[in-house]
């Protein structure tokens, strides 16, 4: 029996019904397996029959072992295969750490339309908006700005840009080519290094089958695309994802900001945040050889704009990002025990912030201040990896990897000179009146090791090592991290994990190089940040019923944030923080009877040490039902709940409000004929008043869209 208590009298301070309803389920679960039979007329008890027999000591299945047993998990709700953690292929449940795999039928059926909505999803985790449109990333509580904290992954190539670590065009791929989004919660940087510091996160695109889809809804937005593929069943294989999106301004109204009254803002009024995004994958296999290529784009309205002033509505592109990356991969097998994988990519990255409206007239200069920033740079990668199975009961991970980061064109165009702001000719500025220090690299060595080693048949440790070396332009930086876990199978039904992780970021091109910044410089000198994560974990597994908890303290240290100099009031960025974050995590997932399945999650985490950020979140959860009543019809219903919002120490304002929101999606899987589906819904029913957190700037916060409508067609062939 799967038993969760949970104190009701919680909710004395104001914790969501979805705590109730996780509680209610948890403590029910066990009327579950006791009459399995009767609700899913006998399937379960031969399946549980398989799985007993298959997993007698619960042993991990590695590599391409799929047992009986497995297979008849995944005859009832799938099986979660994934490299993610190890780059070894195992199922989820038994790799070191916590796995999220959303496969992208379910993230259909949720009602979800890309990547960033699917996301809310997963425990802890919560995807918002900036003041520019930029994407805001929270995870475990912690908000991450851009998605600098988290290492993004599209089809296994990483793509946050050394700028900032943007990698937002991921978040906007449609859900209508995504087979399965992965996501590790916590560190990873001992496997993936840079960024990957509260988490990882692999979308991975559809690789098989053919299709064609389009959506359409309210704020005029539409999408469409296409999936192909290809198989000659001689060892080549090839794909092509394809998508376009675009939407209108949703309407919204921005409250007063500091400014108002005072002629250098335009705020209250109405705010653009219109979007255009495209997605474009074209994968090729021939026996042990892979290509990749990759595009990915997204342009945001001005929103709130950059200085927090309001734009006018007609300031169309406040921001451009486009990442196009190609990787080569070939694999080959030395030996019975040895298998050697090298992979080769390079990845260019754009942002323009098209002409930008700063200030209105008569802030410094006579006219509208206006201004426009733009910046390249471009990755070459390689690596090797060595796998080695010779020692018994042990799986060694080998791997070396080199990285040279190069700024490309950067240049600002402006009205204004960027050292004097006095007014000046439109024109394009470079070198020491750019608005970054162009010209400057950075070259990454790395080295890695990781030891599987099964000690019984319930029982398997782990231990990582990483050593990174990092040669800046004008410093260098070198660091070491480890990973230490464990996986205990008490028996087929149930799952333990223990695992100690760091992990690290390195300061970003923008807190390095920025110049002509006013009353704010940049700092050469800065060093990692660094995060030391103790987890511990439960799962429980039935093939109707899923369950996990997981409980984690994680320590952060030399956090980079802006620091004011007492004398000249100009601020600058320094390794200057440290927080500790204590917290929990639970799941649920039921097939409740066979056209009715349910998905919960519970997170909480609180900062018990350190300053308080912007954005900060002790409690979110969210709710799932999916009522199939026929064979070809399906409905769903979500609700999400997103907690306080805390503020920094010295803002006087109240945290910002939790809201609740609930989504309805319908849609039918075979619409007139083989192959045409029909999805339909509406977001946030209740047209709940959505904010995200903005600064004293912004004293009302950052207004969201409401309540939306959308509907599309899906069709395979």
């Amino acid at each position: 029996m799967f038993v969760c208590r949970y104190r009701l009298t919680q909710l004395e301070y104001g914790i969501p019904m979805v705590f109730v309803i996780l509680f209610f389920l948890c403590n029910l679960s066990g009327l579950v397996t006791g009459t399995s039979a009767a609700i899913a007329a006998g399937t379960e008890t031969a399946h549980e029959a398989v799985f007993s027999h298959a997993h007698e000591a619960g042993a991990p299945c590695t590599g391409e072992c799929l047992t009986e047993a497995q297979a008849a998990e995944a005859a009832w709700f799938g099986y979660n295969e994934t490299a993610i953690a190890t780059k070894t292929n195992m199922d989820a449940d038994h790799v070191p750490g916590m796995v999220t795999i959303l496969k992208g039928d379910d993230l259909e059926k949720r009602g979800a339309r890309t990547v960033g909505e699917a996301l809310n999803f997963v425990p802890g985790m919560l995807i918002s908006t900036g003041n520019n449109g930029n994407v805001r990333n929270t995870i475990r509580g912690i908000p991450t700005g851009t998605s600098y904290k988290t290492k993004m992954m599209l089809n296994g190539v990483p793509i946050n840009a050394s700028l900032e670590g943007e990698a937002a065009p991921l978040f906007f791929i449609p859900i209508e080519q995504v087979e399965r989004i992965e996501v590790i919660r916590g560190p990873g940087s001992v496997i993936y290094g840079k960024w990957a510091y509260l988490g990882v996160i692999n979308v991975v695109t559809r690789q098989e089958g053919n299709r064609l889809f389009g959506r359409f809804g309210s704020f005029e937005s539409h999408n469409a695309g296409v999936v192909a593929s290809y198989d000659d069943h001689e060892g080549f294989k090839a794909s092509l994802n394809a998508s376009g999106a675009e939407r209108d301004r949703s309407g919204i109204e921005s409250g007063p900001d500091s400014l108002a009254g005072t002629g250098l803002s335009r705020a209250p009024g109405p705010v653009n945040d219109s979007r255009e995004a495209g997605t474009g994958v074209l994968s090729m296999e021939y026996k042990k050889f892979s290509l990749v290529t990759q595009w990915t784009s997204t342009s945001f309205g001005s929103h709130y704009g950059m200085t927090g002033a309001l734009p006018p509505l007609d300031d169309r592109r406040n921001q451009t990002e486009l990442s196009r990356t190609v990787d080569v991969g070939w694999s080959k097998e030395l030996s019975q025990d040895l298998e050697l994988k090298v992979n080769a990519g390079y990845t260019s990255y754009l942002w323009d912030s098209g002409k930008l409206w700063l200030f209105p007239a008569g802030h410094v200069i006579p006219d509208d201040m206006v201004g426009n920033s733009h910046y390249e740079e471009g990755t070459a990668r390689t690596g090797i990896n060595l796998h080695w199975t010779g020692w018994e009961d042990h799986h060694f991970l080998f791997g070396l990897e080199y990285e040279h980061v190069q700024m490309g064109d950067v240049w600002l165009k402006a009205n204004y000179d960027p050292k004097t702001f006095m007014p000046a000719p439109y024109q394009r500025f470079t070198g020491d009146n750019n608005w970054l220090d162009e010209g400057h690299n950075r070259n990454i060595y790395s080295s890695f090791i990781q030891d599987m080693y099964k000690i019984t048949d319930s029982l398997t440790l782990s231990a990582g090592l990483r050593y990174d070396y990092y040669d800046d332009s004008n410093s260098s930086i070198q660091k070491s991290t480890i990973k230490l876990a464990g996986v205990y199978s008490l028996s087929e039904n149930h799952i333990f994990k223990a695992q100690y992780g760091e992990a690290f970021r390195p300061p970003s091109f923008w807190e390095t190089y920025r110049i002509n910044e006013p009353g704010l410089l940049a700092n050469t000198r800065l060093d990692f940040e660094t995060i030391k994560t103790f987890e511990l974990g439960y799962i429980y597994k039935k093939p109707s019923l899923t369950g996990e908890i997981t409980l984690f303290h994680s320590e952060m240290n030399n956090l980079i944030s802006n620091v004011v100099n007492s004398n000249t009031l100009v601020s600058f960025p320094a390794n200057n923080g440290t927080i500790k974050v204590v917290g929990t995590e639970m799941a649920l997932h039921w097939k409740i009877i066979n056209p009715l399945s349910l998905d919960t999650n519970v997170s909480y985490a609180k900062t018990i040490e350190g300053e308080t950020l912007l954005g900060e979140i002790n409690w979110l959860g969210n709710v799932g039902l999916v009522y199939r009543p026929y064979h070809n019809y399906f409905t769903s219903l979500s609700y999400g709940y997103v907690g306080e919002r805390m503020r920094p120490d010295d803002d006087p304002r109240t945290s910002l409000d939790a809201y609740n929101t609930v989504d309805l999606t319908f849609g039918i899987d075979k619409l007139y004929m083989d192959g045409l589906k029909f999805r339909a819904g509406v977001k946030n029913i209740f047209d709940e008043d959505v904010r995200f957190p903005a600064s004293t700037s912004y004293p009302k916060d950052f207004a969201a869209p409401g309540r939306e409508w959308w509907a599309g067609i899906t069709y395979n062939f």
